[in-house]
C-alpha cells in the first residue's frame, strides 16, 4: 500500500525559548494589550518532545516516506543527528512562509489551528499523510493499515452530541456563564467543523492521537471554500471562533462514506503534573497504548519529568 499510496508524516513544532520567537510573541501581545490564555507559555515550550516524536516514527513506522516539520524560522537539533543516515533526505523543515505563501499578511502566527489549515500546502506532500503535534509519539510497531485502509483514513473517535444538545451547556447558559472566545476549546473547534459539513446534532470527536488525512480532501475543501481558509488563518492566537481543519476533513470523509471509523483510541494521553510520581510511573508502565501524548511536560515537577523522560528513553531507542 505504501508503494502505491506513500504515507508522509507532518509535525508542527515551535521552540518557545527561542529569543526570536519570544520577541515576535511579545510584540503581538503588546499590540493587543493583554495575554490571552491561548498565549500561555506551556503552549510553546519544548523539552525535547519532538526528538521522541521523530525517533518513534523512525523506529516504529519505517514505512513513512518523508517527515515534514513545520516551523517558524527554526530548526530542531535532531536534523543534525540524522545527517549521514538514510533519513537525512527524508526529514524536511518547512517554514511558515512556505505554507502561508500568498497569505504572508497573517504572519507571524502562534496558532496551531491556523497552521493546520494550510499544512496541506506543503510542496511534494503525499496525498496520504499523518499529522502529529510535537508531543505525540508512537509506543510500539504500527502498520500502514493502522492509519489507512483501502486508501481511506482510519478515524479514531466517537459520535458525541453537540453543545446545544447537552444538558450541561443548557445549565451553563441558564446560570449565565458564557463562552469566552479567547479560551478556545478543542471540543468546540470540532463541533464547528461538523456544522460546516452539515452535521446538525452530533460530531465525530477525536482525541490527541496521530491523525491520518488526505491532502486531496483538504485541497478540495479550501479550493471550493477559500473564504473558510482565509477566515481560519486570520487569528494570530487560537480563538473560539476557529474550526479544526483536521475535524473538518474528518467530517468530509465521513459524509462521503470514505472513512474507516474506529471507536478505540488506543492512546495514552496525560499531563504528568497531575499525578504523583508513583501513580505516574504505574500509568506509564501499565499502558497498552499504541499512541502517546504527553501534554505540558514543562509544568510537571522535576521527579515527574525524569520519570517520563526515562520511560521515553527506555521505549524509544533511536535517538542517536
Amino acid at each position: 500500500m505504501t508503494t502505491q499510496h506513500p504515507i508522509d508524516a507532518v509535525i508542527t513544532w515551535v521552540d518557545g525559548d527561542d529569543p526570536q520567537h519570544k520577541q515576535k510573541l511579545n510584540q503581538y501581545l503588546a499590540s493587543i494589550g493583554r495575554q490571552p490564555k491561548s498565549a500561555d507559555s506551556t503552549r510553546f515550550r519544548s523539552l525535547g518532545e519532538i526528538d521522541y516524536c521523530v525517533a518513534s516514527i523512525i523506529q516504529y513506522a519505517p514505512f513513512i516516506h518523508r517527515i515534514f516539520i513545520i516551523t517558524d524560522e527554526q530548526t530542531p537539533s535532531l536534523v543534525e543527528r540524522y545527517k549521514g543516515t538514510d533519513w537525512e533526505e527524508r526529514i524536511a523543515i518547512v517554514d511558515h512562509k512556505t505554507v502561508f505563501r500568498g497569505y504572508e499578511s497573517v504572519l507571524p502566527t502562534f496558532n496551531s489551528l491556523s497552521i493546520e489549515t494550510v499544512m496541506h500546502r506543503i510542496e511534494h506532500l503525499s496525498d496520504n499523510f499523518i499529522y502529529l503535534n510535537d508531543d505525540f509519539f508512537l509506543m510500539c510497531p504500527v502498520e500502514p493499515e493502522d492509519f489507512f485502509q483501502n486508501n481511506e483514513p482510519v478515524l479514531r473517535g466517537s459520535f458525541k452530541k453537540q453543545a446545544e444538545f447537552r444538558l450541561s451547556k443548557r445549565m451553563r447558559d441558564w446560570l449565565g456563564f458564557s463562552r469566552n472566545p479567547d479560551d478556545p476549546s478543542f471540543k468546540r473547534s470540532q463541533e464547528l467543523s461538523a456544522q460546516l459539513e452539515g452535521f446538525k446534532k452530533e460530531f465525530w470527536r477525536i482525541g490527541h492521537v496521530p491523525h491520518p488525512l488526505k491532502r486531496s480532501t483538504m485541497e478540495t475543501l479550501f479550493m471550493t471554500n477559500p473564504q473558510l481558509l482565509e477566515a481560519n488563518i486570520d487569528y494570530p492566537l487560537r480563538h473560539g471562533n476557529q474550526f479544526s481543519p483536521v475535524a473538518l476533513a474528518n467530517h468530509r470523509q465521513i459524509k462521503s462514506g470514505q472513512a474507516v471509523l474506529k471507536s478505540d483510541f488506543e492512546d495514552l494521553n496525560i499531563k504528568p503534573g497531575r499525578y504523583s510520581p508513583r501513580k505516574l510511573k504505574q500509568i506509564l508502565t501499565d499502558s497498552p497504548a499504541k499512541f502517546g501524548c504527553i501534554q505540558s511536560l514543562d509544568q510537571a515537577g522535576e521527579k515527574q519529568q525524569k520519570i517520563v523522560l526515562d520511560w521515553l528513553d527506555k521505549n524509544i531507542s533511536n535517538l542517536t
